[in-house]
């Protein structure tokens, strides 16, 4: 648990974020051990689905009326009742790669998780393209 708290804090001044390293020096100071692996910690954070290392980021452009007036027709349009002459069509396109598995996954036994090689066959690539009636229930 020491681990976790550690690993959902804050990095320590002057650093952006936690790396392994980080997280096996700061958590020998709490426990009594000579030494602690970063592979240790790495399958530890694993086990809780912990990844300190990784960030999301989200840009929102500069927030003022013009933002803010566009932002509420368009909630305002999703309000509305659902129009069959009128609907209100939400599109979206994403790139997908089709890949395939070049060895047959070795099958998940109860506590483990499912396991397949990293080498992967390459399918080629597509595009999803997803409408959708916003306003029908």
């Amino acid at each position: 648990m020491q681990l976790v708290a550690l690993a959902c804090s804050d990095p320590p001044e002057g650093c952006t974020r936690c790396t392994l390293t980080l997280l096996a020096n700061a958590l020998l100071e709490v426990v009594e051990h000579e030494s602690i692996s970063c592979e240790t910690i790495r399958r530890r954070l694993d086990d809780n689905d912990l990844k300190p290392w990784q960030r999301k980021m989200w840009c929102i452009a500069k927030i003022d009326g013009e933002y803010i007036a566009r932002m509420e027709d368009l909630l305002d349009l999703y309000a509305e009742p659902h129009d069959p002459k009128r609907p209100v069509v939400c599109f979206d396109e994403s790139p997908i790669r089709l890949i395939g598995e070049m060895r047959v996954p070795i099958v998940q036994k109860p506590g483990k998780r499912y396991r397949y090689d990293s080498e992967y066959k390459r399918n080629g690539t597509a595009k999803l393209f997803v409408m959708v009636d916003a306003n029908r229930s």
